[in-house]
């Protein structure tokens, strides 16, 4: 479903296998990058993932924000959901402004 936008791995890597979960753990929680898992709450499947990247502080309090749901997932208010989770974290926990 979203393929035709989403970049590929880094070159001679793969999406998927211990050292692309790896690189997702190494860059999920950084300071210019936020990257959080989309849940359904009655059994915690994986549906997608939000994510904050070119994190700016200071005067240009900025980030880009994006996201992706499954295509099973897609439709039902699940990307909705985790955007407004996303945002409620930027403006708290992360002390961005408002």
């Amino acid at each position: 479903m979203h393929q035709p936008w989403e970049p590929g791995p880094p070159a001679g890597k793969s999406w998927f296998g211990p050292s692309a979960f790896g690189r997702q753990l190494e860059t999920c929680n950084t300071a210019s990058c936020q990257r959080r898992l989309t849940r359904r709450r009655s059994d915690e499947a994986i549906l997608g993932v939000v994510t904050l990247s070119q994190i700016f502080r200071g005067a240009f309090d900025n980030a880009i924000m994006g996201c992706w749901i499954g295509a099973p997932h897609a439709e039902r208010g699940n990307a909705s959901e985790g955007v407004r989770l996303c945002l409620r974290r930027a403006f708290t926990a992360l002390g961005g402004t408002h």
